[in-house]
């Protein structure tokens, strides 16, 4: 992969930046020398070249979505009501493969970033107060701010879950206008088609048609949507921000 380094001065540091081919440009933090910020530039892109290679230690934040989740209420923030687990792992698919494994719902990869033990450690102290069971954390508006960032400094992941992340966006928007339209949450959201309909009003995102474009069910009726020729990824990532 080719990049151009630069390096500049800033807040008292020297700061080096990494121009990749496809326009991304990842930062440092200000270091105190140019030769220490060189240092963690290629660090950062030994990380970023083979984080899906399962050769290099990631913190990666995976975000649990239920399929019976009603979306934010009214003033809250947009993630209200998830978890998120933070955890650390050199092989990001496997992983996500292994959690999904008797777990309804949704599983989505929604930010990586270079890790260690004690970088892992750190960052559970630094939301305990979001903590619930296990490294399952509360989707804070704090941990989710955090979160965002991580996803826009170092990108690195899979396309399906660049894809899955913007889908969310999507899913996320619907479930608000439907707030607006019925005046507060539908009655049943992505009910069984076994199970009696007994509230006045549902909404059903399982079985949408861009679904059936990642390989999952497809409701008779659905259109599918054509993913092919999906720009790079991180498209779309400064609209969600």
């Amino acid at each position: 992969m080719r990049a151009t380094e630069a390096i500049e001065r800033r807040d008292g540091g020297s700061v080096a930046q990494l121009r990749l081919a496809d326009g991304f440009v990842y930062e440092t933090e200000p270091c105190e020398t140019e030769e220490d910020a060189q240092a963690a530039a290629r660090k950062w892109l030994h990380w970023y070249e083979n984080v899906l290679s399962g050769t290099v230690e990631s913190i990666y934040y995976i975000l649990s979505v239920p399929d019976i989740w009603p979306g934010p209420p009214a003033g809250g923030h947009r993630y209200s009501g998830l978890r998120v687990k933070i955890g650390r792992t050199r092989n990001v698919k496997k992983r996500l493969a292994d959690l999904r494994t008797g777990t309804p719902g949704d599983l989505i990869v929604h930010a990586l970033e270079p890790g260690s033990s004690q970088l892992e450690t750190q960052r559970h102290h630094e939301f305990a107060s979001d903590r619930g069971q296990g490294e399952w954390f509360f989707c804070s508006p704090r941990l989710m701010a955090h979160v965002f960032a991580i996803l826009k400094r170092n990108r690195g992941l899979p396309e399906d879950q660049w894809i899955e992340v913007l889908q969310l966006q999507d899913r996320i928007d619907a479930l608000l206008q439907v707030r607006d339209v019925l005046g507060g949450p539908p009655g049943m959201v992505n009910p069984s088609l076994d199970e009696p309909w007994v509230d006045r009003t549902f909404i059903d995102l399982r079985y949408a048609g861009w679904r059936a474009s990642m390989g999952k069910p497809l409701r008779p009726g659905a259109i599918p949507l054509d993913l092919t020729g999906l720009p790079p990824q991180g498209f779309g990532l400064d609209e969600v921000l």
